[in-house]
């Protein structure tokens, strides 16, 4: 048992040492884990990794009166009675607030109500900026007037946060507190009120019915009890992609107004604006490039003094306002500051263009390509290495390498020295990672739709996919205000986005090929590579028994492995033959369990009843497990042999096979399924919803893989020093003491306490806070 114990922590260590992904971005190598839910869990509203995508309503909403003054949210324009499902945007007598659901059996219910032709969702300009922004309050001008007049219901605080300046002479000022005139969801009610009169503009359109979206929250496929309602902000940026578009308008993003939410979801207010870092919010990328409106930055020098490098944002030709240092320029200001209205040292400068591809990388982490753990450099002579002169963007190495610390060969934004005692950079191949127009990005934090103040600029990682429209794996935090490092806990400048980051979004990818349920004489695989045998990399999906090993579910293949070459079969070649099952005549939603179903034929696919045999993949009942944990099988006699099922396809897409399901969370953006990647299972959306929840982590996802090391939630997030089981001297670290503890407990337990993922997780943190 001792020797399979090591083999299995090698190739764990091996594993980490390849990619570096768990890592965090300080010099003292401290692995942290935030994968909040192990495999066998559904990914459920505000999880680590869930991405809020907005969908459109089945029916055309409409905002419509009672005659009693009550004005609603009428989900179906086309009905003129109150119905459960709608909401209330003002008082119904003393009985119902503004922002509650009717329900059945609401004293409203079944009440008349008649249109409101004019009303229009508007804005007022609070900043004079000319444009809808975060900083504005946004009303419901009930008869379309154009200003606010009584009986107009404010939607949001005014103002719905404290307004920032965004004037050069003093950008990032305080103006205005939030709710300094007036709180949200309250009517005006006299003409002496602070905002009466106040001019109002309509939200794009103005229209409700253009403007409000929902989150599927319970992932009913519908609008149901637990949803939330969002007030968009319209955008014009938008981009074409395998021949659909993509927008802003798809996502919750800076500046939508959560229109309603239930009550008992204690994580959101209705009527406030999401801000970045809030927990809904979803980092999509302005690419200047690509927006016709934009000018496209221009990687640049001063004329006068050549070795100060800008990104000069505006393409003016000179440094001015809102440009980017990214180099020190002479010994008055530092890389990554942004150029101000006061700078009178460069400001004004003429600038000349150098080549835009000069943004490189060296490839030194073992993996194919640009990836996660590549340095980048600004290659000012263009000779594609690393030679006196470079400027560094990132730590060299990015994270602990071998026995180097990160940075220890140069830290971020240091220029490499050459001469008689070079560094030890020097002579590695460069190559760019794109053109400056492709590869800049900045998260438009304030949604004006322009390049301002509190926004952050990133250098991505391009894959030619939905990744390169947003902050991903593997990009390069380029320009951070410092405000945002010192007062939301934002990574600095010149570091990379790993996994479990605030700015992270969880876009996925699908497998190169077409993967298969294979089945073993000791059980069932996913066949990640479709070779008909078990390989590394394959995932177990029941307990596997050898001659010499057991191995359990959720464990993917490693070298050594004594199940390795054995044959798979396929029951038919086709793979219809496997098929995910839910029950619940409901539909499928984010309790609905999900089981495997291995004992049907081809000649018996339409018999829906559970069988002995059949694998649960997720606890039964969900989260709960009573009936039966997750990837156990079902046994004659257990409460859920006999029940009912129903194929996803039922609902969804034609056939149910699990390879038209599985997508790949590529955690070290190295484009391929290697060690750390995620495996999920997607809940597919039905013809009603938004096609792009295929592409991201979502509610009900199903966590089909985690590797064991991040099947551990140590507080990542909490900022109290939390480092997970096994730290014995409570002393913010894993020392050797408690590794050598733990592996005397795992044999003291056989295996049960802790298990052998939880010492491969310990272990690993240990080497890597050691290295």
């Amino acid at each position: 048992m001792r020797w399979k114990l090591s083999v299995i922590l090698l190739a764990a260590m091996v594993c980490l040492a390849l990619t570096g992904v768990s890592a965090a971005q300080d010099n003292n190598c401290d692995v942290k884990f935030c994968w909040e839910k192990p495999c066998g869990t559904k990914v459920i509203d505000c999880d680590t990794e869930v991405t809020h995508v907005l969908n459109d309503f089945k029916t055309t909403p409409a905002i419509k009166e009672s005659v009693n003054g009550v004005v609603y949210l009428i989900i179906d324009e086309e009905r003129n009675k109150v119905r459960p499902g709608d909401i209330r945007l003002t008082w119904y007598h003393t009985n119902y607030p503004p922002n509650t659901k009717v329900k059945a059996g609401d004293f409203d219910v079944d009440n008349n109500v008649s249109d409101l032709p004019n009303a229009t969702i508007s804005y007022y300009d609070i900043n004079h900026n000319g444009i809808y922004d975060l900083y504005d309050p946004v009303y419901i001008d009930k008869h379309g007037t154009g200003e606010v007049s009584i009986n107009d219901i404010r939607v949001t605080d005014i103002p719905p946060v404290d307004v920032k300046s965004l004037n050069p002479e003093n950008a990032g000022e305080v103006i205005y507190t939030q709710a300094q005139f007036a709180q949200r969801w309250t009517k005006v009610l006299s003409s002496t009120a602070p905002d009466f009169k106040w001019e109002l503009n309509p939200i794009g359109s103005g229209n409700v019915e253009d403007l409000v979206k929902y989150v599927d929250v319970d992932c009913s496929g519908d609008w149901s009890c637990a949803d939330r309602i969002y007030l968009i902000q319209p955008s014009s940026v938008e981009y074409y992609m395998n021949g659909k578009w993509i927008s802003y308008d798809d996502f919750v993003t800076i500046g939508d107004v959560r229109f309603f939410v239930d009550p008992a979801d204690e994580k959101f207010e209705c009527g406030t604006k999401v801000q970045q870092c809030d927990k809904d919010a979803t980092y999509m990328l302005i690419r200047p490039g690509m927006v016709e409106h934009l000018p496209t930055p221009i990687l640049s020098k001063q004329v006068l003094e050549p070795t100060a490098i800008y990104l000069d944002m505006d393409a003016s030709g000179t440094v001015s306002i809102g440009d980017i240092r990214l180099s020190h320029v002479s010994t008055t200001y530092e890389p990554n500051t942004k150029v101000k209205w006061c700078d009178e040292m460069d400001l004004g400068k003429e600038l000349v263009a150098i080549d835009q591809y000069a943004i490189k990388y060296a490839d030194i982490d073992g993996l194919d390509g640009y990836t996660l753990g590549d340095p980048l450099y600004i290659d000012l002579d263009g000779n594609n290495k690393v030679s006196a002169g470079d400027i560094r963007l990132t730590n060299v190495p990015v994270f602990c390498m071998d026995d180097l610390e990160a940075g220890e060969i140069g830290p971020m934004w240091s220029v490499v020295k050459g001469g008689l005692n070079p560094d030890a950079d020097v002579g590695w191949d460069l190559e760019t990672i794109g053109h400056i127009s492709e590869i800049t990005g900045y998260i438009d934090s304030d949604c004006t739709g322009d390049w301002t103040c509190p926004d952050k600029l990133y250098f991505q990682q391009l894959t030619g996919g939905l990744h390169d429209y947003f902050v991903t794996i593997g990009d390069h935090r380029t320009y951070v205000p410092p405000e945002a490092i010192e007062e939301e806990d934002w990574f600095e400048c010149g570091t990379k986005v790993v996994q479990c980051n605030k700015d992270l979004v969880y876009v996925l990818m699908e497998p190169d090929v077409t993967v298969k349920v294979g089945l073993t004489h000791q059980g069932y695989y996913l066949d990640m590579d479709r070779s008909g045998t078990v390989t590394v990399g394959d995932i177990r999906l029941s307990e596997i028994t050898t001659k010499f090993d057991v191995y359990d579910p959720n464990t993917k293949v490693v070298q050594h492995d004594t199940d390795i070459g054995h044959q798979m079969q396929y029951k038919n070649d086709d793979g219809y033959y496997f098929y995910l099952a839910y029950t619940g005549s409901g539909g499928y939603n984010v309790n609905s369990p999900l089981y495997l179903r291995t004992q049907a034929t081809a000649d018996t696919l339409d018999r829906y009843y559970l069988s002995p045999g059949d694998l649960r993949l997720s606890d039964v009942p969900v989260g709960v497990g009573s009936i039966g944990e997750s990837y156990t099988f079902i046994e004659e006699g257990d409460a859920d042999d006999g029940v009912r099922f129903y194929r996803l396809g039922d609902s969804t897409i034609s056939k149910a096979m699990v390879h038209n399901y599985l997508m790949i969370f590529d955690a070290d953006c190295s484009g391929d399924w290697t060690c750390p990647d995620k495996l999920y299972l997607q809940q597919k959306p039905t013809r009603h919803q938004n096609w792009l929840n295929d592409y991201f982590v979502t509610i009900g996802d199903f966590r089909i893989y985690m590797p064991p090391m991040e099947d551990v939630d140590n507080g990542n997030d909490t900022g109290n020093g939390d480092t997970g089981n096994g730290d014995t001297g409570n002393n913010d670290e894993v020392t050797l003491d408690d590794v050598i503890a733990a592996i005397m407990d795992y044999f003291a337990s056989q295996g049960t306490n802790p298990t052998i993922e939880e010492v491969v997780s310990l272990i690993q943190t240990y080497m890597t806070q050691n290295q």
